[in-house]
């Protein structure tokens, strides 16, 4: 099987002047003024919402979250559980986020969010 390696030429370019302001571009926006790392824990099994209070959320953030199994010393562990973020909402000083653990039993997990505002 081949792959067509042609690639569809480029549309004609309008000259740029350096020296001038670029366009506003649409849906970018400067990510942030300020970005804070967080972290919670919990111990739970099933999928649900928990909560976090973050004096740096705000409904305008933008939050990134990564979930992960620890063990008893918070440490982070591969085990054979699938855990995994399924909706997230921040708000005024607080991050709902719903998290899978899709095991039998309650198992530790920790959650770090990015916020960015």
């Amino acid at each position: 099987m081949s792959i067509a390696s042609e690639a569809a030429p480029l549309p004609d370019s309008p000259s740029i002047d350096a020296t001038s302001e670029p366009p506003p571009a649409v849906g970018v926006r400067t990510l942030a003024s300020s970005v804070q790392l967080r972290v919670g824990t919990n111990r739970s099994n099933g999928t649900h919402w928990a909560g976090f209070t973050d004096p740096f959320s705000k409904t305008s953030s933008v939050v990134v979250a990564s979930v992960m199994e620890i063990d008893g010393n918070n440490n982070p562990v591969k085990g054979a559980a699938p855990i995994r973020v399924m909706n997230l909402i921040p708000g005024n000083g607080r991050i709902d986020v719903m998290v899978a653990v899709d095991w039998d039993s309650a198992l530790s997990w920790r959650i770090e969010f990015v916020i960015c505002n």
